[in-house]
């Protein structure tokens, strides 16, 4: 499964080739997942546009897009996690540190502490 905002010149070419390798490697589906809030629902067909013009942009094959709504994307990707039971979660970070960790925490960190499944990081710097 893989969690993101599906703006494809925010992923990084390395990360999305390791990213393809491991599905080759494995055989396995891509789910690409975007938690949405309840302002998101009235744009809930564009985000899914938006998702398949990053998967078409970036030559994905073999996935499914998923819409899940939540207010909070941690709590959105365990309780779609729960109910899909992918065997791994992929997700970009930007590693913040120091003052602006403190503000903005951190998505992945909620992530590794909470997810029922592995979970995978990558630098989206």
């Amino acid at each position: 499964m893989w969690v993101a905002d599906f703006e494809a010149e925010k992923q990084p070419e390395q990360s999305i080739a390791t990213i393809k390798m491991l599905q080759q490697l494995f055989q396995a589906k891509l789910h690409l997942l975007q938690i949405v809030d309840k302002e998101d629902e009235e744009r809930a067909q564009q985000l899914k546009h938006n998702m398949q013009i990053f998967a078409e942009h970036l030559h994905l094959q073999n996935f499914e897009l998923h819409l899940h709504h939540n207010y909070k994307v941690p709590a959105g990707v365990r309780n779609f996690n729960e109910i899909s039971a992918m065997d791994l979660v992929l997700i970009g970070t930007y590693g913040r540190k120091g003052i602006s960790h403190l503000f903005y925490g951190s998505i992945a960190e909620s992530l590794v502490n909470h997810c029922i499944r592995p979970l995978m990081t990558y630098h989206l710097n």
